[in-house]
């Protein structure tokens, strides 16, 4: 390495998260569950059935 090269060594201390902004997110953590099989089920549900349509289509020009 270079002279003048800075290497961090990552011993800082970090910033303790705010106590309201830290409750905001644990709700958010016990939603997000709910919204990722939500999310998965409408993808199962109407995504897919779309996607295989149009490769049966291709497939068939084919």
């Amino acid at each position: 390495m270079g002279e003048g090269d800075f290497i961090p060594r990552g011993g800082h201390r970090k910033k303790a998260i705010d106590p309201k902004k830290l409750k905001a997110m644990k709700e958010q953590w016990k939603k997000a569950p709910k919204i990722r099989e939500k999310a998965v089920r409408q993808h199962q549900e109407e995504e897919v059935p779309k996607a295989e349509e149009e490769l049966l289509k291709d497939l068939s020009n084919i």
